[in-house]
């Protein structure tokens, strides 16, 4: 009834809802597959626990970076460039670089027929940077109290994608039931689409070309504050009653306030 009446595809959309179900579940085996590369950087060229949340990213750190990848004889590729994978907090720090800027090199300014990832926003320094929204975080810093952002560093043939013969051309796998195949159905009422994969696999193969980088970001303090359990932070809200209201929010965590996280409200 509601496939019939519906004013919107009711198939479509559960088509395409089921495809980013499946990229973003390839995409995330795969980092987790990659989150085990035992080479890690930090911000600044620091030791875990010095880096401060001010180190980020650098110039000077792609400079290092790159050094160590070629002290390990990591091939870059084809187009000559390694690549890395970084959050949109650190797109937005490598971005207000003016270093950075004056050499920027915008996808749309690639040489005819350069292969562009998706994602890809650019190039800089002998490095192809992709955005990734569901890269992993971490915690450095004196008592771990840095959020780090967990950006990954590849190589020519860092790792691989397996598919059981004959199953590559299938992946993933969508099945549609009709009403009528799914259960017990005795009026033909039910139907049903989903996917799954069938035999997928990815795999580290040369430890050498994969490495990760951990680096605090000047967007950090709004994660901060979204933190309901944070009791560093105090808002002050000010304005006169009937008019909009303005809110200010300052770091405490110098001196915690005695009302704890109670706003201080002039109106």
């Amino acid at each position: 009834k509601l496939t019939n009446l519906a004013i919107d595809p009711i198939l479509t959309e559960a088509m395409e809802g089921l495809g980013e179900s499946a990229g973003d579940t390839f995409d995330l085996a795969t980092a987790q597959e990659l989150y085990k590369a035992t080479n890690v950087e930090y911000a600044g060229g620091k030791a875990k626990g010095d880096v401060a949340k001010t180190d980020t990213i650098k110039v000077s750190d792609l400079h290092r970076i790159k050094a160590h990848m070629r002290r390990r004889n990591v091939k870059p590729y084809e187009n000559g460039k390694f690549l890395m994978l970084i959050t949109p907090e650190v797109e937005f720090d490598l971005k207000n670089d003016t270093t950075v800027n004056a050499s920027w090199v915008d996808i749309n300014k690639y040489t005819a027929g350069e292969t562009v990832a998706k994602g890809e926003i650019g190039s800089f320094m002998g490095f192809k940077f992709v955005v990734y929204n569901k890269l992993q975080y971490g915690k450095v810093g004196a008592s771990d109290a840095v959020t780090s952002h967990k950006c990954i560093v590849l190589g020519k043939d860092a790792f691989g994608y397996v598919d059981l013969e004959g199953e590559s051309a299938a992946r993933p796998v969508v099945y549609y039931n009709a009403p009528g195949t799914v259960g017990t159905d005795p009026l033909k009422q039910r139907q049903s689409v989903a996917w799954k994969n069938e035999g997928w696999g990815v795999k580290i193969l040369d430890a050498a070309a994969l490495a990760i980088f951990e680096v605090p970001s000047s967007l950090e303090v709004i994660a901060d504050l979204a933190d309901d359990d944070n009791p560093n932070y105090v808002t002050t809200i000010s304005g006169t009653a009937g008019q909009y209201h303005s809110y200010d929010v300052q770091d405490t965590s110098v001196t915690t306030p005695s009302n704890g996280k109670t706003p201080v409200i002039t109106d």
